[in-house]
């Protein structure tokens, strides 16, 4: 019951009755405001009917322009002629109508603002996912009759392949939740989460309690969740909850009383992303040395430490400690993101080392093919006589 009376005086409640009462405007001008016309002028006397002849026949102008308007849209519109030929007929039977669904399912393109923000998006990581010819090469025979998938998948999302990706299958919700509520423990760095419905519960309460406590701790904590897939489920006023213990909470497409086609389009991800470069301790492979530090943020920091840790001294040559640094450099996103006291302790090792910043700089300038051709064939080198 309290669950019902809360989602009864709650804001989308109250949206809905304003979408209805929108929706009951726009049939009531469709197909009653004639015969309420002619009820009302039949019934008022001279001054009272030419005013509501006068409202009546702007109003048709108005709805005749928008109308007009619409009509040269549809057929302006980069689709194919049969998905046009239906909204046509419409707007020569019943303009207003039709003009009305138009404007709420068939005109949810994304608006100005979106488009810059999505434009600036894909730009920015657009480059992380260029593949060269042999990798395209590789990509096809590696996923073989999968690779059509494949090229649609990049085609839509414009994100690209990684390899040696690790994947672990829950079957079922609980056997997922406890690993998932260990690792946002473990978490050092961040935590990123979108979830398409999020419900008030035991999970949701366990959950919320380890983000407060971890954004207290100074990890970046961020929520997303959809706005009509949590309706009624949790509390309107969560994000505002949330930012008051520093986690940077959204929601997905605010429902707003505008009817609108648009809100179809809804966040039905689940994901969530923590930390960099995690790994488990536990995992079981086959090395002579593990060393795990999920809050390094490169994985130089740690080579340079052990290095140091070493009861002889390690020599690095001003090549080795350059392109260590770089790593340290491209890994921190020039020491901008991810990085620490450690990172700089180590940046002053590699300098005492030899590291030339101007040499880094320069190799920085080059090519995402060009850097990674020379990765490439340093990998395969190899020393031999007189240090050839």
């Amino acid at each position: 019951m309290k669950k019902f009376f809360r989602n009864l005086f709650s804001g989308y409640f109250i949206v809905l009755i304003i979408l209805l009462i929108e929706l009951a405007v726009f049939i009531f001008i469709q197909f009653f405001l004639e015969d309420t016309l002619e009820f009302v002028l039949g019934k008022a006397d001279g001054e009272v009917q030419l005013l509501v002849i006068f409202i009546y026949l702007l109003l048709r102008v108005v709805i005749f322009f928008i109308a007009l308007f619409i009509f040269f849209r549809i057929v302006n519109k980069p689709e194919d002629p049969e998905f046009k030929i239906p909204w046509i007929v419409g707007m020569l039977l019943l303009p207003f109508f039709t003009s009305v669904i138009f404007l709420i399912f068939g005109n949810h393109g994304l608006n100005k603002r979106d488009r810059l923000i999505i434009g600036a998006t894909v730009n920015a990581y657009n480059s992380h996912f260029k593949l060269t010819e042999a990798e395209r090469d590789q990509v096809g025979e590696d996923l073989d009759r999968a690779y059509g998938t494949f090229k649609y998948i990049k085609s839509v999302t414009k994100l690209g392949a990684h390899q040696n990706n690790r994947v672990t299958y829950y079957k079922d919700g609980e056997t997922f939740f406890p690993e998932f509520i260990e690792s946002l423990k473990k978490a050092e760095s961040f935590i990123f989460m979108e979830f398409f419905i999020i419900t008030d519960g035991k999970e949701w309460d366990a959950i919320k309690a380890i983000l407060i406590e971890k954004a207290q701790q100074g990890v970046d904590v961020r929520l997303i969740y959809d706005d009509m897939g949590c309706s009624g489920t949790i509390s309107p006023k969560t994000p505002k909850i949330l930012k008051q213990y520093g986690i940077m909470c959204y929601k997905f497409h605010p429902f707003r009383p505008i009817l609108s086609g648009v809100y179809n389009n809804r966040d039905h991800r689940k994901i969530a992303i923590i930390d960099h470069h995690r790994r488990k301790t536990e995992t079981n492979i086959s090395a002579m040395l593990i060393y795990n530090e999920p809050s390094s943020s490169s994985a130089v920091e740690l080579v340079s430490e052990l290095i140091q840790y070493q009861p002889e001294e390690v020599e690095l040559d001003e090549f080795e400690s350059t392109y260590m640094y770089t790593g340290l450099v491209v890994d921190t996103d020039g020491f901008k993101s991810r990085c620490s006291g450690r990172s700089f302790e180590v940046c002053a090792f590699l300098r005492k080392k030899g590291a030339d910043i101007a040499l880094s700089n320069e190799w920085l300038k080059e090519s995402i093919d060009e850097f990674e051709t020379k990765t490439k064939i340093l990998k395969y080198s190899r020393i031999i006589n007189n240090n050839m």
